[in-house]
């Protein structure tokens, strides 16, 4: 049964105009809402990186007070040479030891955001794995691959190199400024007063910088998705000679990438440029008013050096500020990408309790399938090019796959056969009540169980990119090598390996693009076969294979699956007229069922597809 339609956008734009402002702040805060998990369960590894960054900064922020100390010696008469040596190595110790607590601080924090990335990479893929098929459906896959690199990269840098600067500028300042202030109280503010420059910069450009972020990695995940479609598609792109066609589109989408980028990096350089300038006019305070001080008396030339490191310090704190803003927006740009398929739908569990493991059973499986008034449609959010709701596919459907027997459904393209085969795999859920096994309702059986019990092959065949061997047992890893070769024969493709270089270790190309799509159809059938599964649904599996050897295949199945649930899912009546019962579908509703040679006597539309079909062999032939 189909649910509420849900507004559309012009409806809900009547309503509420949702602004890039609204939508920006609600991307930061999904994102948000799904980092802090990650924060909580590593806060002990960033709470220590914590306090060795403090330790660092301690041990860093002494030097230049001890060379202010030094430079004052050297103004004495006599100059305490042992006393500037024992500085000097007090000094070069504590930058020894900056730098081993630095490299400690960047090992740990670095470190917890590359096991960041891992979980969330780990978290990321299962959830894919587990999304509804209709996702990807409509979603390329070039640009969920973008979404599990290239974002997942950004927010790794957000954990690491962000966090650090993040936790380490603000340490830095305060201690540089605690221990300029003891210098000079008056100096102090005067210097530091162009800093907030730096914050209202900051303010104005971060949702401008998080804004062109989405742009740019969103326009990368749409390259990612064309250049993928292109190469799995290459070679209907040359048998129509579109090579052109298809390097001007990407080039056209590259100069779109590359116009964001540049808007970006200019919006970036900006906001680094302002900062620098901030620093420059600081520094041209510090002579100044710092070399009043000195004539004045109020200064000593030791504590102005020791002023201008301090000073000096802060610097790249500053820039790095700015590129931590940037690291910070690409961050959270990217993790409210990976936020919207982390929320995509799921595979629905089993959504009725059911008393027991009735499925736990072999003679389980071996009992009735049974459809009762099924109706389903696309969900409420799909619409026709024209805007129109998409009309249901399934109506009021009702027919039974009895256990053990071969059971055929025939009907026009586009009647709703696959969808029917979908429902009954689960692909998609059928409505609660609906469809049954053995009198229990299907959407209470777990999924790992109903899927691992019934195989479904249909007419597009995939094939990975490994060798033909490793495709066939691809369900089961374990399997024997002669249960391969068994299941190959009885799929009508042990005969084919003669043209194999390799036999069975013979790699067939991603998505088997050395096989012949009968070898492909064939290859699946033997996948099959080896998966062996109490049920089998074969959705037109053999449509690239002639009539004479899918009755060579039909016969092996029957000897095979004998007390087998199979439905046979076909558009050739001669392939229907293998199994033990027929339904006939048209526009989404069962018509006539019945057997082969009932059927042909009602002349029905059966009769009629068979006396087309008949007319058209005959054609053929001649």
């Amino acid at each position: 049964m189909r649910g509420s339609r849900g507004r559309t956008p012009a409806a809900y734009g009547a309503e509420h105009t949702v602004t890039r402002r609204e939508q920006v702040d609600e991307s930061v805060r999904a994102g948000s809402r799904r980092l802090w998990p990650y924060l909580r369960r590593h806060y002990r590894a960033y709470l220590l990186g914590f306090l060795v960054l403090v330790v660092t900064n301690l041990l860093i922020v002494s030097i230049p007070y001890l060379l202010g100390k030094m430079v004052g010696m050297l103004e004495g008469d006599p100059i305490d040479v042992a006393g500037l040596l024992r500085l000097l190595l007090i000094v070069l110790g504590i930058a020894l030891a900056a730098s081993l607590a630095r490299v400690a601080n960047r090992l740990l924090i670095f470190n917890t955001g590359r096991m960041i990335e891992y979980e969330l990479r780990k978290a990321l893929f299962e959830h894919m794995q587990r999304m509804h098929s209709r996702v990807f459906a409509r979603r390329p896959v070039g640009d969920l691959v973008s979404r599990a690199t290239n974002d997942l990269g950004s927010v790794r840098l957000l954990f690491g190199f962000g966090l650090l600067h993040l936790m380490n500028t603000p340490i830095l300042f305060v201690m540089a400024i605690a221990f300029m202030a003891t210098i000079n109280v008056r100096l102090t503010p005067a210097v530091l007063v162009i800093y907030p420059i730096v914050i209202l910069s900051v303010r104005g450009y971060s949702r401008r910088m998080f804004d062109l972020t989405q742009q740019v990695q969103g326009t990368l995940g749409d390259i990612s998705a064309a250049s993928q479609e292109n190469f799995s598609a290459i070679q209907v792109v040359k048998s129509y000679t579109l090579e052109e066609h298809e390097t001007e589109k990407m080039r056209r989408m590259s100069g779109q990438y590359l116009a964001k980028s540049v808007k970006l990096a200019l919006t970036r350089n900006i906001l680094f440029n302002v900062m620098t300038a901030v620093i420059g006019l600081s520094e041209l305070i510090l002579l100044a008013y710092g070399g009043w001080e000195i004539i004045n008396g109020r200064l000593t030339k030791g504590e102005f050096v020791a002023f201008n490191v301090y000073l000096g310090m802060m610097i790249w704190p500053t820039m790095a500020f700015g590129f931590l803003l940037s690291v910070w927006q690409r961050g959270m740009g990217a993790m409210s990408r990976i936020e919207e398929i982390l929320s995509e739908p799921t595979d629905p569990e089993g959504l009725i309790k059911v008393k027991g493991k009735p499925w736990g059973s072999d003679d389980f499986w071996k009992k009735d399938i049974e459809m009762r008034g099924l109706s389903w449609g696309y969900p409420p959010d799909a619409q026709e090019a024209d805007g129109r709701e998409m009309p249901d596919v399934l109506r009021d459907v009702t027919m039974r796959l009895e256990g053990g027997k071969f059971t055929a459904l025939v009907g026009p393209t586009g009647c709703g056969k696959t969808t029917l085969a979908r429902l009954i795999s689960r692909l998609d859920n059928p409505p609660p009540g609906t469809v049954s096994l053995g009198g229990v309702d299907l959407t209470a059986i777990p999924l790992a169980d109903l899927r691992s019990n019934i195989g479904l092959s249909t007419q597009e065949s995939f094939l990975f990119s490994l060798t033909l061997e490793e495709n066939i047992r691809f369900g089961r890893p374990d399997v024997e090598f002669d249960q391969i070769v068994q299941a190959a024969e009885h799929a009508e493709l042990a005969r084919d390996l003669e043209e194999f270089p390799k036999g069975y270790d013979t790699p067939v190309g991603e998505r088997g693009i050395t096989l012949s799509g009968g070898q492909r159809q064939r290859a699946a059938i033997a996948r099959l076969l080896v998966y062996d599964t109490p049920v089998l649904i074969l959705d037109d599996s053999l449509s690239a294979v002639d009539l004479k050897t899918e009755e060579k295949i039909l016969g092996h199945l029957r000897d095979r699956l004998a007390g087998r649930t199979v439905l046979l899912i076909t558009h050739r009546i001669a392939t229907a007229s293998e199994a033990d019962h027929v339904y006939v579908m048209d526009q989404g509703s069962i018509l006539e069922e019945g057997s082969h040679e009932e059927l042909l006597e009602s002349g029905g539309l059966y009769a009629r597809l068979a006396e087309i079909q008949k007319l058209s062999d005959d054609l053929e032939a001649a």
